[in-house]
């Protein structure tokens, strides 16, 4: 099982700081900001030796053994578990993820990283969170065989997160294939902080129209979505990065978020970079 896709953002600093000044490119008003994705431990600190705490747990951090509320097959090979939780995830942010494992089996021995898909909130109280994997090895195929009531050791929240912070204004998502993980837990969020989903707009795209998630969720909260698949099956046959490009020199976002594989990444960050520039 292999990590998770990397996120990139264009946004305001954190706390007027960021950790890897590789990454960061002033633009005006405006800053870039590549973030790694949820990546094992060992391959994070060998890529971004200079980055290691955002990998280790914070003190809001805790692990626990917790019960699966349910995990339910979304598309073919892909999943979607519930997972109960305590408080320690009331304060969870969008872009944050979890280090999963099944109690009691052998293999796999480490935990697993993914992204915080969304929180469970009853009368504004988090219960629980979910999930969003996909099969692609034997850590996510045990997982996928999980039923109800069985026993998961789970540590998080971890990492930095996605910086929400203040008024963004007009907001491009862009999501390939199961990068669109932590986006629907970032869209909550940030509606529920008051952004109107007219003011959101999401470029997602996969190989096929079985690898495009989540959608009825973006429908159902009325924002803008475009679609590209790599065989046509579903919206325009073309890169996710051709619609995004072409939205960027219409009219440029206040802030840019994305989850993907990471030439995406790559490709996002150079068309980005030119569409801020010349503004």
């Amino acid at each position: 099982m292999g990590p998770e896709p990397g996120a990139a953002v264009i946004g305001r600093r954190i706390d007027g700081k960021h950790p890897d000044k590789r990454y960061l490119y002033p633009m005006r008003k405006r800053q870039f900001f590549f973030l790694p994705g949820k990546q094992d431990y060992r391959s994070f600190c060998s890529r971004y030796p200079n980055r290691r705490t955002a990998m280790m747990p914070s003190k809001e951090s805790r692990l626990s053994a917790t019960q699966i509320l349910s995990n339910r097959e979304i598309c073919p090979g892909y999943f979607r578990m519930r997972i109960a939780c305590d408080q320690v995830y009331q304060d969870a942010i969008p872009g944050q993820f979890v280090m999963v494992r099944l109690v009691g089996q052998a293999s796999p021995l480490l935990r697993r990283p993914f992204s915080i898909h969304d929180l469970i909130l009853e009368e504004n109280r988090v219960t629980g969170f979910d999930i969003l994997y996909k099969i692609i090895g034997a850590g996510t195929e045990a997982l996928s065989m999980s039923r109800t009531g069985d026993i998961v050791d789970v540590l998080g929240p971890l990492g930095r997160g996605f910086s929400t912070r203040g008024d963004f204004g007009r907001v491009h998502m862009v999501a390939g294939g199961i990068g669109v993980a932590p986006l629907v837990f970032l869209t909550n969020h940030m509606v529920r902080q008051g952004l109107s989903s007219s003011q959101i707009t999401l470029f997602i795209g996969g190989r096929s129209c079985g690898d495009l998630l989540c959608l009825e969720i973006f429908e159902r909260l009325g924002i803008q979505i475009k679609v590209t698949t790599d065989d046509g099956s579903a919206g325009d046959q073309c890169l996710v990065t051709q619609p995004l490009g072409e939205a960027l020199r219409q009219q440029k976002p206040e802030i840019l978020f994305a989850c993907g594989p990471m030439p995406m990444l790559r490709e996002v960050v150079a068309i980005s970079e030119i569409a801020l520039v010349s503004s």
